[in-house]
């Protein structure tokens, strides 16, 4: 009664509201759970006439959660994670979630035991159902906090959860950030681990529509190709084995794959001038003529490398054992690449030329600092 006596006339009492504010808190710790609950109730209702007090409310709650954590941790976690799950739940759950993950490095070993952790893996991975973009990382981090997630074993598990996760969030790339922000985490895990299902779902369904992606103009082409180049070094076991070492011919996911991803260098790389274009060009590679602004080399060189992991189980077969949609592939880009690498060349002469160049008219010094 007292608590509800003072959350009621809180605000046409003004000088004594010190001291009101201060007796509600020394009912939060009282015996009485009811009172207690009814407490911290009254607290937020106080708060919301005077918000001069709020920082004072969060600081006596986040102290209360914290001494409970370390006096019974599975009461208080169920608690949190039973609002956390609720269906009241307000705009505030990627702090609390980040607040979790955090009280939970202060707990000790003894604290910690396995069933606990276990506890906290299964109401993570719940909370992951329904985790939006801003709430992904911090429940992923919330995992990664705990001590059986540490090892080989338990990145592992972690890269097959955020794998499971992009699969049911993005399964027809819909939310694309959310691969992206997938894959910013998991190549940090990739250490002693392989990429699982979300090297499958990257290679099946993400590089073959890779083109449409990459031609929407508020898209970051380049970030996510450099986080494939990344995660093509990690691939599952099945996609390491030689080639030679797998009965019947050459596996038909990996040729699929690699020619998907072949197909994309096609697409990066700049289109071969005419004849007399061609001529020009092989002999401005000693001048300073202006180079193609259009040429995409970071993207290539990732797209490359991803082509050169992908073709690593076929490295000890001929071109014309892998197909002979693959051996023309190759013949109409080689002459491509080798235009490329005298593009290359023509920009490194051109920057060479301009690092030397140390004299020049103002409009020359623009010029060399927009091409440097």
């Amino acid at each position: 009664m007292s608590s509800q006596f003072i959350s009621r006339f809180f605000k046409d009492f003004k000088p004594h509201q010190e001291s009101s504010f201060n007796c509600l808190l020394d009912l939060c710790d009282d015996q009485n759970v009811d009172i207690r609950k009814q407490a911290v109730h009254d607290l937020r209702v106080i708060c919301k006439y005077e918000p001069s007090f709020v920082t004072r409310e969060m600081s006596v709650v986040a102290l209360s959660l914290s001494h409970l954590l370390h006096q019974d941790p599975r009461s208080t976690l169920e608690g949190i994670f039973g609002y956390l799950l609720s269906d009241n739940i307000d705009q505030n759950r990627t702090i609390i979630i980040k607040y979790l993950a955090d009280r939970l490095k202060t707990l000790s070993d003894a604290q910690v035991i396995p069933a606990l952790e276990e506890f906290v893996s299964e109401q993570t991975n719940a909370l992951l159902l329904t985790a939006s973009d801003s709430e992904f990382i911090p429940t992923i981090s919330l995992l990664a906090s705990l001590r059986s997630f540490s090892n080989v074993t338990g990145r592992q598990r972690l890269v097959d959860t955020i794998s499971e996760h992009v699969r049911r969030a993005a399964p027809n790339l819909l939310v694309i950030s959310s691969i992206i922000i997938a894959l910013s985490r998991i190549v940090c895990l990739l250490r002693n681990v392989h990429a699982g299902d979300f090297y499958d779902y990257l290679m099946d369904y993400i590089i073959p529509e890779l083109v449409k992606l990459c031609s929407l103009a508020s898209f970051d082409c380049l970030r996510l190709v450099r986080l494939i180049a990344q995660l093509a070094q990690h691939p599952p076991p099945i996609q390491k084995d030689k080639v030679s070492d797998i009965p019947g011919p050459p596996n038909a996911l990996i040729r699929t794959r690699l020619l998907n991803a072949f197909s994309l260098v096609e697409v990066f790389l700049p289109a071969l001038p005419l004849d007399n274009e061609l001529e020009k060009t092989t002999q401005s590679v000693t001048g300073h003529n202006q180079v193609n602004p259009d040429l995409q080399i970071s993207e290539l060189e990732a797209i490359l490398f991803i082509v050169r992991e992908l073709g690593r189980p076929l490295s000890s077969l001929p071109v014309s054992e892998i197909g002979k949609d693959f051996e023309n592939l190759l013949k109409t880009t080689r002459p491509r690449l080798q235009y490329l690498a005298r593009k290359v060349q023509e920009r490194i002469n051109k920057t060479s030329g301009y690092v030397n160049d140390e004299g020049g008219s103002k409009h020359d010094r623009d010029s060399k600092a927009a091409v440097m």
